[in-house]
């Protein structure tokens, strides 16, 4: 009814009153009744029956009505649907065919590996891509892995760095990690290396791999081509491969036509090597001829690494084969064994077979380079036989049979003690005289030949002899040492004629050792006659590299011979207080009042007492009163001493002059509160560049926690910042290179500000930087400089999502920084150090912290073509990938129980991220 008053019926609206009106309702009747008054029309039905025949007559034609109109509807949306599908399909088609090329071409590139122009069209196209996408990514992802191990390896190499040191000397975990999975890729897809052109690059594969195999291959072909004097190839292999693999190289025959200088470089790159059981293969090898004939005449020069019984035994073995084997050794082999070779390890029956050919070699000239050494192991607990073969030759020396051969007569001199003759001495000087004589008649020629090596011989000999006449040799020994201070001893032979001159005076009586000190009636001609001031000096400073204690005479003379002037008091003071017990002590402390600089040895008398006497007996302490140089000759005690020295003085210091204590308490690790409430107090309130780094040195050894949580307080920071900006560059960096690092839960504000205050690059010579410590910071060795910054190193080390969102916040300022030292292109370099700590970060992250680091940032990294920064560059796109393979491709190679082992490691306990990296990539690379 409402209807029909706002717009009218609709004709499917009807009114049914069921059975008799009379017998309605009073209600049924009323709406009756309205109806009939609004001219309604309405049926009767007298029982249901007939009620359901007139409904279904009604709602049929209703139906009927109703159909007619919705197949007009659906004609119509049938032609629109027809047209859309076909839009919608020739769509889908053109979509479904670029997916298709795009993903063909993109595997035609791979498959080529033209890694970088895939990774540019899968930069344009990839996000487009939708039934390939999955398909597709992974392998875009190993091939950018793949690019940026390739321009790490290639940097590595331009550098000239040695690809078997990388992974010592050069590479990171990570990076070494990376690489050497790529490099046993190629060898897998390459096994022969004949589609790789570079030579350099086939020797770093073959070293990231370790795959002897082909390293071996690659040696054997060098050798063979023999196009090198040196052959980088066979080097590798010989210096770096398992002992048994270069063994079994070197008993394969090479006889034919095998170059003698491939032979020599053999032999060197053996040396290098320096691993005994190789050498002696090598040896052995000369000696059979598989190195070629002339090959024998080579000179191997090997040393032993190895326990020296173990060496001994291997050349004894091959000694006494040797000399058992008809035919003469090669010399220069025969040398090396001999030096080796141990004659209390040869069997009675092996000596007796062998000595008649070993003594027979005294006398052949061939052997002549090597009879020192024969003589030197003949005279090794040596039967009748041998004794009577090397006097015989002593004495001809001595009496002038023999001309030259000074290392044959050094080597004599050295055997009379174990040949028990009588009178060695006079025969020992003979030979020295006769040594100098033969020297002098040649000197100013071309040829002329050396002596010292003689005459150290002969002064080891005199400090082996416990009786000798002093008469008889007290003017050579003048001589001698005379020789030694006009330097007219050979230089590379000063340090043996030094160490035999020691120890001949270490056994000299006191009467003996004043004779050479020259006793004069006063002191102050030491003054003038500089001859005199250099013969003591000399004597004196190889006394204190003796353990001899003085005698009192000795002790008296150097005490009363002390010169007047200054520069020649060292080593009077030095042996007095190493040497001269309480009497060379008290010498020292009556020279004090004349003489403030004996304060400075006073320590290396091990006497506490004797430095506590330098103090003021009573009353308070500070720097003024001498202080400092006490300490000095405290630094000179030893740590239980210093310890008392401290203990004692600290009471008695103001709390001005306690800094002075924390060099000497730090190297102690003494944490006493008030050496760090003074330490503390320092960092709180800095006063200058260098007692801020004192305080900060002690609080390293004492107590580190304190450090940070000191300089993290706004007061502290805000003066720490302050000093930063106005102390110059080098204090800059001696307080950035004493900080400790951070604990992971400490905040980073304070040093971010510092950073934010100021920024400091410094650039080192590489030569200066020892090559495991390069490794820590930015190393550029085509410059020949290591760059680095002490701040951003400690932002490193504390690592984690925080350390990389600074990194790489400041990567994106380009900000330009402070420089220390020289370095041309300093903004590139400092990116380039940015980006090598921020690998370490990314490197640490958990796999949850991987997206950190967005895709784009990564693949432009690889494509990075600034020379200065593609190594770095190359390492951080290593360290990302690394990340996100962990969960996203490794762990479904991985066995299922492998599998579950890193998922629990990864959730569960993600505070050391290193450790878990470290454990993942061992797993994932096993």
């Amino acid at each position: 009814m409402a209807r029909k008053r706002l717009g009218g019926l609709p004709a499917e609206v009807a009114f049914y009153f069921l059975g008799p009106p009379e017998t309605a309702s009073a209600e049924v009747a009323s709406f009756r009744k309205n109806l009939t008054s609004r001219g309604f029309l309405f049926s009767e039905a007298a029982n249901a029956d007939i009620f359901r025949s007139r409904l279904q007559e009604h709602l049929t034609h209703v139906i009927n009505g109703w159909w007619q109109w919705k197949n007009r509807i659906r004609r119509s949306v049938r032609t629109l649907k027809i047209a859309g599908i076909g839009f919608a399909v020739i769509a889908l088609l053109a979509y479904v065919t670029a997916d298709a090329v795009t993903y063909a071409h993109l595997r035609h590139l791979l498959r080529g590996r033209e890694y970088s122009t895939a990774i540019a069209t899968w930069r344009t196209n990839g996000r487009w891509l939708l039934a390939s996408r999955g398909l597709t990514r992974d392998r875009i992802y190993d091939a950018a892995q793949s690019l940026a191990a390739a321009r790490l390896m290639q940097s590595l190499l331009e550098e000239g760095f040695d690809p078997f040191t990388w992974k010592e000397e050069q590479l990171r975990p990570f990076e070494y990690s990376a690489l050497s999975t790529y490099a046993r890729q190629r060898l897998a897809e390459d096994p022969d290396l004949r589609r790789e052109g570079d030579a350099a690059r086939r020797r770093a594969l073959v070293a990231l791999a370790a795959d002897w195999k082909a390293a071996r291959q690659l040696a054997t072909l060098a050798a063979h081509a023999a196009e090198a004097q040196n052959p980088p190839e066979m080097r590798d292999f010989i210096v770096y491969a398992p002992a048994s693999e270069v063994i079994s190289w070197l008993n394969e025959d090479r006889s034919i036509g095998m170059a003698t200088y491939i032979a020599a470089s053999i032999i060197n790159d053996v040396k290098e090597r320096n691993d005994f059981s190789v050498s002696i293969i090598a040896l052995d090898a000369l000696r059979n001829g598989r190195l070629g004939k002339e090959a024998r005449e080579l000179d191997p020069d090997f040393g032993c690494q190895m326990d020296p019984a173990t060496c001994a035994n291997m050349a004894n073995a091959v000694l006494v084969r040797w000399m058992r084997q008809p035919g003469k050794p090669p010399p220069s082999s025969l040398g090396v064994l001999l030096t080796f070779a141990n004659r209390e390890r040869i069997s009675n029956e092996d000596w007796r077979a062998i000595e008649p050919a070993l003594l027979a070699l005294l006398a052949d000239k061939d052997f002549n380079e090597i009879e020192s050494k024969l003589i030197e192991f003949l005279a090794r607990s040596p039967p009748d036989a041998s004794r009577a073969a090397l006097l015989t030759l002593a004495n001809r020396h001595a009496v002038g049979s023999v001309s030259f051969g000074f290392s044959e007569r050094a080597a004599l001199l050295d055997a009379l003690p174990a040949l028990q003759t009588g009178e060695p001495d006079r025969i020992a000087l003979r030979i020295a005289k006769r040594s100098v004589a033969e020297a002098s008649g040649l000197s100013g020629t071309a040829f002329a030949p050396n002596d010292s090596i003689v005459q150290s011989a002969y002064l080891r000999l005199l400090a082996h002899l416990p009786r000798y006449d002093w008469d008889a040799h007290r003017d050579w020994i003048r001589r001698l040492l005379d020789r030694r201070l006009s330097g007219a001893i050979f230089e590379m032979e000063q340090a043996d004629f030094d160490r035999a001159f020691a120890a001949l005076l270490a056994q000299l009586d006191s009467g003996r050792f004043l004779d050479l000190f020259e006793h004069l009636p006063a002191p102050l001609v030491d003054s003038i006659d500089t001859r005199l001031s250099e013969r003591r000096d000399y004597l004196l400073d190889l006394l204190t590299t003796t353990e001899r204690t003085l005698s009192s005479k000795i002790v008296a003379e150097v005490c009363r011979s002390v010169p007047a002037l200054e520069s020649n008091r060292a080593s009077f003071y030095r042996a007095l207080a190493l040497r001269g017990g309480k009497t060379g002590l008290q010498c020292i402390e009556s020279h004090l009042d004349s003489d403030p600089g004996a304060v400075k040895v006073i320590g290396l008398a091990s006497d506490l007492d004797a430095v506590l006497r330098l103090l003021p007996a009573a009353g308070p302490l500070s720097a003024g009163s001498g202080l400092q140089e006490v300490m000095s000759a405290a630094g000179q005690l030893n740590e239980d001493q210093q310890r008392r020295f401290t203990a004692i003085i600290l009471p008695r210091m103001s709390e001005s002059d306690r800094p002075l204590l924390w060099p000497m308490a730090g190297a102690l690790r003494t944490a006493d509160s008030r050496l760090v409430d003074a330490a503390v107090s320092e960092l709180a309130r800095p006063t200058s560049a260098a007692k801020l780094v004192a305080a900060v040195d002690y609080l390293n050894s004492a107590d580190p926690q304190r450090v940070w949580s000191t300089l993290n307080q706004p007061e502290a920071a805000a003066r720490l910042v302050a000093l930063l900006k106005r102390v110059d560059t080098f204090d800059w960096d001696q307080i950035a290179q004493v900080l400790p690092d951070l604990k992971p839960d400490s905040p980073l504000r304070t040093l971010s500000e510092c950073l934010g205050a100021r920024d400091v690059l410094i650039v080192l010579d590489a030569s200066q930087v020892p090559p495991r410590d390069r490794i820590s910071d930015r190393l550029m060795n085509n410059r020949s400089k290591v760059i680095g910054n002490p701040l951003w190193r400690l932002i490193a080390n504390h690592s984690g999502p925080t350390s990389a969102t600074l990194l790489l916040d400041s990567l994106k300022a380009k900000k330009t920084p402070d420089l220390l030292g020289d370095l041309p292109d300093s903004n590139s370099a400092y990116r380039a150090y940015l980006k090598w700590l921020l690998a370490d970060v990314v490197a640490s992250l958990g796999a949850e912290q991987k997206q950190l680091v967005p895709a784009d940032e990564i693949f432009d990294w690889i494509s990075d073509s600034d020379p200065v920064s593609t190594r770095s560059s190359a390492s951080l796109a290593l360290a990302a990938f690394a990340t996100r393979s962990l969960t996203r491709r490794r762990l479904d190679t991985l066995a299922p129980h492998e599998a579950v082992g890193i998922s629990a490691k990864i959730h569960p306990f993600p505070p050391d991220h290193r450790a878990l990296w470290r454990t993942v990539a061992t797993i994932r690379d096993d």
